[in-house]
């Protein structure tokens, strides 16, 4: 209990020292009540000031989203030329590679599957027919 009060002694002293240096606000009332249409001299209730800080979030976040969105259409401007010469650059390279897949791939006509099938088969009997014959 003793250690509370010793820490309160600081700040009872550093509150005083605060107002005493503390500047004088250059703000003009008339112009904020002007822009906000609020009485500094009244005293508002809880609904009022609740419904002020309901509209001041509300406002806050469209402001951020139109933000937001100016900041990535912006952005899609920006990197628009970039993204066609990638976009032209990966097209070229896809027709090159297709071309060079057709050049050098190895293709076997479909109607020599069968007649190079049944050369397998036969050249295996033939060597265990051999083989048996060796025996």
């Amino acid at each position: 209990m003793k250690y509370k009060k010793l820490m309160l002694l600081p700040l009872l002293l550093v509150l005083p020292m605060l107002r005493l240096t503390a500047q004088q606000s250059q703000m003009n009332s008339n112009s904020s009540e002007n822009v906000f249409g609020i009485d500094l001299n009244r005293t508002y209730s809880g609904n009022e000031v609740l419904n002020l800080l309901t509209i001041m979030d509300e406002e806050a976040q469209t402001s951020i989203t139109n933000a937001y969105n100016e900041g990535y259409k912006a952005g899609l401007l920006e990197y628009k030329p970039e993204t066609i010469k990638l976009q032209s650059l990966n097209d070229s390279l896809k027709a090159d590679a297709e071309q060079m897949r057709r050049e050098y791939a190895y293709t076997v006509p479909v109607w020599q599957v069968p007649l190079w099938t049944a050369g397998g088969i036969l050249f295996g009997y033939g060597l265990r027919f051999v083989s048996e014959l060796i025996k």
